[in-house]
């Protein structure tokens, strides 16, 4: 419920996880508004499907985007290129 809540009241739905974006929750997420035909722009953040070298959290994070500063600039391109989109398509 609280999925489909957000997905009326926000432009954009941003899920974050430290485990692969595939098969993760945000996946959970995309089939939940799928299932319920709602048609809203989501960004899955988390780690790609790929080996991921060893060493400190905070770097491997970082390198992954997963720091605060990454998130932040993610969900601002995202956030960006979806006003850009409305403004061309609906002046």
């Amino acid at each position: 419920q609280m999925i489909l809540a957000a997905a009326k009241q926000y432009k954009l739905l941003v899920t974050i996880e430290e485990n692969t974006i595939a098969g993760g929750a945000g996946s959970a997420v995309n089939e939940c508004l799928s299932a319920h035909n709602l048609a809203i722009p989501v960004l899955n953040l988390g780690l790609p499907d790929r080996f991921i070298e060893h060493g400190a959290v905070s770097d491997l994070l970082a390198a992954c985007g997963l720091n605060a500063e990454g998130i932040q600039t993610a969900i601002e391109q995202r956030y960006n290129k979806i006003c850009l989109s409305l403004t061309e398509n609906f002046g």
